[in-house]
């Protein structure tokens, strides 16, 4: 097992893992894909292994975001997770997407925990025309409304902002 050298970005390995760490829950093997990640961070001792949540908190502890551009604002809109929420293991989520686009275009923003430019390529190959932003540039905000897998306490305890209107995903 290789660490992560000095040239990685290691903040963003942190934000991946943390952003992650939820959806492995009910899925083995991305639990095992994302303690292999956390191992290449250091987290490789048997006692790191056999608790993940252990591995979180740490990665929590230590990923305290001080940039917080919007802070104290409460921000008008449409947010929407993409990662479970908008792209799911079955695919794109045509009913999210339709409902949408009923929307004015620039009241819409797509977020991400994870990695924005990997995702922004997502959007693209999916024609979807919203611009995506990082949720940990958000700390401190009241979002109007959101669309996410995740529940207000995960998105407030993950990324520091509440919702006043948090809805989940409705099926395809």
């Amino acid at each position: 097992m290789q660490l992560l050298d000095v040239t990685t970005d290691i903040d963003s390995e942190i934000d991946g893992l943390l952003h992650d760490y939820p959806h492995t829950q009910s899925d083995e093997s991305r639990m095992q894909s994302w303690l292999a990640r956390a191992a290449k961070l250091g987290f490789s001792e048997q006692i790191y292994q056999d608790h993940p949540k252990i591995i979180y908190s740490l990665l929590k502890d230590k990923n305290i975001k001080e940039y917080k551009p919007f802070d104290g604002q409460t921000l008008p809109g449409t947010f929407v997770d993409i990662e479970g929420t908008l792209i799911t293991n079955e695919g794109l989520n045509e009913g999210l997407v339709d409902r949408l686009h009923t929307l004015p275009q620039e009241s819409v923003t797509i977020w991400t925990g994870g990695d924005v430019k990997k995702y922004a390529k997502v959007c693209q190959q999916h024609n979807l025309p919203w611009k995506i932003l990082p949720k940990q540039i958000f700390g401190g905000v009241t979002v109007e409304h959101a669309i996410d897998d995740l529940n207000s306490t995960d998105l407030k305890q993950m990324y520091g902002f509440t919702c006043t209107d948090l809805q989940k995903p409705t099926a395809q």
